[in-house]
């Protein structure tokens, strides 16, 4: 029974690292350039920062506990989802001759082993070449533009006030890190957009009007399957363009969404060779790519609201075994983690200077939207977690 959970244990986290990298990718190319222009823009939104940041103290005890307390959660979603579907994964092995159980468990290795330089390449890629070309990534960027892609998510999908309320503060706080951005690299942009694109405009479901097609898929299992290859294997422009061709469900309505999209995309690219005066236009291109982004977070909700129905038809004596491999697996990716960090880590700048202090501002509601999917979906008051979430937001906010 051991070999059979270890080796779904393996086979999830391959998937989880192989579905979710886009987002790790999509969150590295935001926020390693710094996006927003100097001069009278950046003066005209710092001018209510000023008023809170006195930049005294030391920050890296806080953002590392922050850090921390992120990772953990993060953990506990791979390691509950693992576990969950590893108890489902043992009763179809069971069945199995032991000879071919034993062939697959040889084959995952094999490919756990084979994956991981690759994996390697891929961490240093994302984190080390920024900062050997001269770029500093701040953690506080890194967690408010994360903060806003899970607020602006909650609140297309939840369409509740209290979801709404946490998405304007997350845009508040995207603004206020703008006070870290400086120059841009265009290679960064070009997979912010390219990438953002495709992870976006990959639907489910058809869309039927303008406001569902905002948060709608398409409802052909071969579109479906067509523009998840799409997104998976290229992210060019002509990917997109065949994926409209070939979706004979396509509305007037999809087609403005994309084209809003495209143009706002465009407009954040070249925004800082305008003048002072086009602070609506920089607003509009920073919720272009908040709504892009969204898109990346979708999967964790569903995962869920998955693993809830699953436990809640489970014994109480199977939900015990449950809650001891999650606790297993949890335990037994902290080295990997830390192997992780330990490679990251020295070459993220954490000098941070004067009113660099509201990183950790910046860093909160990334936390609290991250905390907030385990207790929506499990506790049914979802309206009063909101407002508790939200309120604690702005409370943390004010005492900062």
């Amino acid at each position: 029974m051991l070999g059979i959970r270890l080796r779904y244990y393996l086979r999830e986290t391959k998937g989880l690292l192989s579905g979710h990298w886009k987002i790790v990718l999509l969150v590295a190319a935001v926020c390693s350039p710094e996006l927003i222009p100097t001069g009278e823009q950046r003066e005209w939104l710092a001018k209510p920062i000023s008023l809170l940041a006195d930049g005294s103290g030391c920050i890296e005890s806080r953002m590392y506990c922050l850090l921390g307390l992120v990772v953990a959660s993060l953990i506990c979603t791979g390691a509950q989802r693992a576990a969950i579907s590893g108890g489902e994964f043992a009763k179809y092995a069971q069945s199995l001759p032991a000879p071919q159980l034993r062939e697959r468990i040889i084959n995952t290795l094999i490919v756990a082993v084979s994956s991981t330089p690759l994996f390697l390449i891929y961490l240093a890629a994302v984190f080390v070449a920024p900062r050997r070309i001269g770029e500093s990534a701040y953690l506080g960027n890194v967690a408010g533009w994360a903060g806003t892609m899970l607020a602006a998510q909650v609140a297309f999908i939840e369409e509740s006030w209290p979801s709404l309320l946490g998405a304007a503060c997350s845009v508040i706080s995207l603004l206020i890190s703008v006070e870290f951005f400086g120059e841009m690299n265009w290679c960064w942009v070009i997979s912010l957009m390219l990438c953002g694109f495709s992870l976006f405009l990959a639907p489910r479901r058809s869309y039927q009007s303008w406001v569902s097609a905002l948060r709608m898929g398409s409802q052909s299992p071969s579109f479906s399957a067509r523009s998840k290859q799409l997104s998976l294997r290229t992210y060019t422009t002509l990917s997109l363009v065949i994926l409209f061709a070939k979706d004979k469900t396509a509305t007037l309505g999809r087609l403005v969404v994309t084209t809003v999209l495209v143009t706002c995309a465009l407009a954040l690219m070249f925004i800082w060779q305008f003048d002072g005066k086009t602070y609506g236009l920089l607003l509009v291109a920073y919720a272009a790519v908040a709504l892009l982004m969204a898109g990346c977070f979708r999967g964790l909700s569903r995962e869920h609201e998955k693993s809830k129905s699953y436990m809640d038809s489970l014994p109480f004596s199977s939900r015990t075994q449950v809650v001891g491999d999650i606790v297993a697996v949890s335990v037994a990716t902290v080295p990997l983690l830390a192997v992780s960090l330990l490679v990251v880590l020295p070459h993220v700048d954490w000098r941070l200077e004067g009113a660099r202090e509201l990183g950790a501002m910046i860093s909160i509601p990334f936390l609290l939207a991250v905390l907030r999917y385990p207790l929506v979906h499990y506790v049914h008051q979802r309206q009063v977690v909101g407002i508790l979430i939200s309120g604690a937001w702005i409370a943390i906010q004010c005492a900062i």
